[in-house]
């Protein structure tokens, strides 16, 4: 087998053009997400909030999520599910013109909340139902990879560009250029017109399905993505102190370490086409969950950038053979119904993590802050290996 032939193995061939379109629009709205999305939780601590303050943003923000969920499944169901990811699209535009307004205002932060818990309530019920619907069995595993791999191509210039326009320029800039990208990550959506069927969709029955005594297993698998919302939002800040107060050396150093652990995620998308998939992502979380250990013990610039490219490439081991046979049971039962337990699941775990880290906030002040988050995103990581 030639070079050329043996490295064509590691990506789908038979996506369908939904899954294409889906591929592209995400694509670029990872772009912009990533761009502001690692300077987000610095731009809240610039603007005088706490610890104790940001964390409460965001449990508040996935506290409503939570609730809000079942109202996405019924638009999704009932509308589509790219018209529920097109529908979302501006509410998080006017999420960070309301975190930008913050500085003028704090009623704004009451404005934010509101549209990203919008945002979140239409864009994943719709976005995770289409990709289930839609991705091909036999290579799941490698849509998945390659979508990853994409988007990280994506997250490598992301926070390098935001990094350059916070050094020259000002949140305002950023806001502005990461605003137009989301609304121009709806037009490959409008390529294709939708066809579906509406049905309905029960906000009870949802939450049934999530306590169900056959589902507490996935459930508990689930709640291990309380770890992710540590690394999305703290250790950005972590970072920062690092680096000495330097936004372009915090955006440089996630973005070299996405790019070394880029090529690993398309060889994790053929592995899990091919082999056991749990023992592809039991393996991962072992090692995902030594990288939040060793950060208690982690100070130096050196050792943050090779925690974050072992998390990095961790996070691919546990990702794709996870999202896969998850995909692939929602893709023979109800899709719908199956993602929106997958996301109410997670949500409890990031509010469960997010509410032992403050409870320690709170009772014990930051001496034992960052300790208590890594330790507790470790134990959250291992509970991966249930599912």
């Amino acid at each position: 087998m030639s070079f050329t032939s043996y490295f064509k193995t590691y990506f789908a061939h038979n996506s369908t053009s939904q899954v294409r379109e889906l591929y592209t629009s995400a694509t670029i709205l990872n772009f912009a997400i990533s761009a502001v999305g690692l300077f987000e939780p610095l731009y809240l601590y610039q603007q005088g909030f706490t610890l104790v303050h940001i964390i409460l943003f965001y449990l508040t923000i996935y506290s409503g999520y939570f609730l809000g969920m079942p109202f996405g499944a019924k638009f999704a169901r009932k509308k589509g599910y790219e018209h529920s990811i097109l529908v979302s699209t501006p509410f998080l535009v006017l999420y960070y013109l309301s975190l930008f307004a913050i500085a003028i205002h704090p009623v704004f932060i009451g404005s934010a909340v509101v549209m990203l818990i919008t945002t979140k309530t239409f864009y994943w019920q719709g976005y995770n139902a289409d990709f289930a619907k839609f991705s091909v069995d036999g290579e799941r595993g490698r849509e998945i990879s390659n979508l990853i791999a994409l988007n990280n191509i994506t997250s490598i210039l992301g926070p390098i560009v935001g990094g350059l326009i916070l050094e020259f320029f000002n949140f305002r800039i950023l806001f502005a250029v990461a605003s137009l990208c989301i609304l121009a990550s709806n037009i490959p959506l409008l390529k294709t017109p939708e066809q579906f069927t509406p049905t309905t969709f029960s906000y009870k029955d949802a939450y049934k399905r999530l306590v169900r005594r056959d589902n507490r297993r996935a459930m508990v698998s689930y709640m291990g993505y309380g770890e992710e919302l540590v690394y999305m939002y703290l250790w950005p800040i972590f970072i920062f102190f690092a680096v000495k107060n330097d936004y372009l050396s915090v955006g440089s150093l996630v973005a070299l370490a996405t790019l070394l652990s880029t090529l690993a995620v398309l060889y994790v998308g053929k592995i899990s086409d091919r082999y056991n998939q749990r023992s592809v992502l039991r393996f991962g979380a072992i090692i995902k969950s030594l990288s939040w250990f060793i950060r208690v013990f982690t100070r130096g610039v050196g050792g943050i950038f090779f925690i974050q490219i072992l998390y990095q490439v961790s996070d691919h081991l546990v990702r794709v053979p996870q999202m896969s046979m998850t995909y692939e049971s929602a893709n023979h039962g109800s899709t719908m119904k199956r993602m929106v337990f997958f996301e109410m699941a997670l949500v409890v775990g990031k509010i469960t993590v997010m509410a032992v880290i403050l409870l320690t906030l709170l009772v014990a002040g930051q001496q034992h802050f960052w300790t208590v988050a890594f330790v507790t995103s470790g134990i959250m990581t291992l509970l991966y290996m249930l599912l």
